[in-house]
This record gives C-alpha cells, sequence and structure tokens, in this order.
C-alpha cells in the first residue's frame, strides 16, 4: 500500500457495505497523510468513489 504525506495525500476507496447482506454496494473515500488517515466521505455507488478518487489524489486534504 501507498503511505501519502501531508503535502501529497493518497486517496483510496473501501466499501462501507456487507456484500453478503445488502445488494447496493456503497463506498468511501479515506485520505492517508502519512501521520493519520481520515474519511472524507462515505455511502456513494462505485463508480463515483472511482471519479472522485482520481480528482483528489495528490491534492492536500484542506485544514479544519
Amino acid at each position: 500500500m501507498k503511505k501519502g504525506t501531508e503535502e501529497k495525500p493518497h486517496y483510496f476507496k473501501f466499501e462501507t457495505t456487507d456484500p453478503k447482506t445488502t445488494a447496493t454496494h456503497l463506498f468511501g473515500i479515506t485520505c492517508d497523510e502519512g501521520w493519520c488517515e481520515k474519511i472524507v466521505c462515505t455511502g456513494m455507488y462505485e463508480y463515483v468513489a472511482d471519479w472522485l478518487v482520481v480528482q483528489l489524489q495528490g491534492k492536500p486534504y484542506p485544514k479544519p
């Protein structure tokens, strides 16, 4: 797995539903900044998560 940094974090998708019990598979995106991981968003279809990961990849996660 690729590690991110604060300047260039790594975003990846994960499945949020149990495929054995739910027909609709929903996904989320996390941001790995090297020292911590943050959940960016959840509850989206896979094609949307795939698109969003490409759009976010390498861009800094905004500070609160």
